[in-house]
């Protein structure tokens, strides 16, 4: 796969060209760019919608029975929609984090009720084995200790996950397992019993998909600002966006530095650089404090690389097609069926290739 790089490339008539260039190229190469193969069989699974229609401070509780998440039901004594960024003690905003994956996320331990769910039917072929992925997330607030449980099932598989975060902000650790579809139509549900005041339990960005016949990788590529945060190591920074000319502030990032370069990347802005952007330290308790300065680099390439979860690769890059020295960006082994990796090192590089491999 190769992407044309130019650090200079700031305008706006230059971003969707290179966008077209990418993906062109990807397909040339017979490398997938995000329409067919690994298509989530989920409605709606990173949970965006209903979004923030009948929300105070970007929250909602559900009972059990409710459809109001399109694509779900919720069970048991039902859960809790929000958008974390949105967190209010109804004087001032505290930061608490973001979801994973865009704004909205599902807290599965209701408030005041113990026992609580949600799950979510969809087409599958007998026999056949699928893969699934999701985002657990806690942290430490009002009473909770940080960590959080839940049960899972699909087909023919129950698995049971926990989750620990002993800070005060929400972090993320990808899930996954297999399941084989015991009919036509299979339910996916989560459930816990956690003790609403003692425990969150979110989840977020949850996907369904058919299991690879082998150990294929394939990549999709893009664009995305880059953004250098002037801060101390060890320190942790909420990076915010505004989208001119409003000068409103949204929440994109919580950073702990180091970085590789100490850069931030917006996954939710690709082909373009148009917000502005600002960082300010995370304090105790969930406040924030000196705001550091917050320079856009340009735009850099994320590679997002598709597997099956625990599948060891390597990620490597050439900077013309003509060599052969290909070199290691990174190892990893993917904990759900895809990731996503950075490469600060191509700033200054006008062509870059790349290519996953497996062991």
């Amino acid at each position: 796969m190769q992407h044309k790089h130019h650090t200079t490339m700031k305008t706006t008539p230059l971003q969707p060209l290179l966008r077209q260039r990418i993906c062109a190229i990807a397909a040339a190469f017979g490398l997938w760019c995000g329409a067919a193969l690994g298509q989530n069989l989920l409605t709606n699974g990173s949970f965006e919608l209903p979004g923030p229609v009948g929300t105070s401070y970007g929250y909602k509780y559900f009972p059990g029975g409710s459809t109001n998440i399109p694509g779900w039901t919720t069970v048991l004594n039902g859960v809790e929609y929000l958008d974390p960024s949105q967190s209010h003690d109804g004087i001032h905003l505290v930061y608490l984090g973001v979801a994973q994956d865009g704004s909205y996320c599902v807290d599965l331990p209701p408030l005041t009720y113990t026992g609580g769910g949600i799950q979510q039917t969809f087409p599958t072929q007998v026999g056949q084995p699928y893969e699934v992925s999701f985002f657990m997330g806690t942290l430490v607030y009002l009473g909770r200790v940080g960590t959080g449980s839940l049960t899972v099932s699909a087909g023919d598989r129950t698995n049971s996950f926990a989750v620990t975060n002993r800070t005060g902000f929400l972090q993320w650790i990808g899930r996954s397992f297999v399941f084989t579809a015991l009919s036509n139509l299979t339910t996916l549900s989560f459930t816990t019993s956690n003790d609403p005041l003692l425990h969150f339990c979110e989840i977020d960005n949850v996907s369904v998909v058919p299991v690879l016949a082998s150990n294929a990788l394939w990549l999709a590529l893009d664009l995305y600002p880059a953004i250098h945060i002037a801060g101390e190591a060890g320190r942790t920074y909420v990076v915010q966006y505004s989208e001119p000319p409003s000068t409103n502030l949204q929440q994109m990032q919580y950073v702990t530095l180091p970085t590789p370069s100490n850069l931030v990347f917006d996954v939710s802005s690709p082909g373009r650089i148009t917000r502005q952007y600002r960082a300010f330290e995370w304090l105790e308790p969930q406040t924030i404090g000196q705001e550091v300065v917050a320079t856009v680099v340009g735009l850099l390439p994320g590679v997002t690389i598709h597997g099956r979860a625990g599948q060891a690769c390597t990620l490597e890059y050439l900077d013309s097609f003509s060599g052969t020295n290909w070199v290691a960006l990174t190892n990893l082994v993917l904990s759900t069926s895809s990731a996503m990796v950075f490469d600060p090192g191509s700033l200054r590089v006008e062509t870059r290739f790349y290519r996953a491999r497996s062991p």
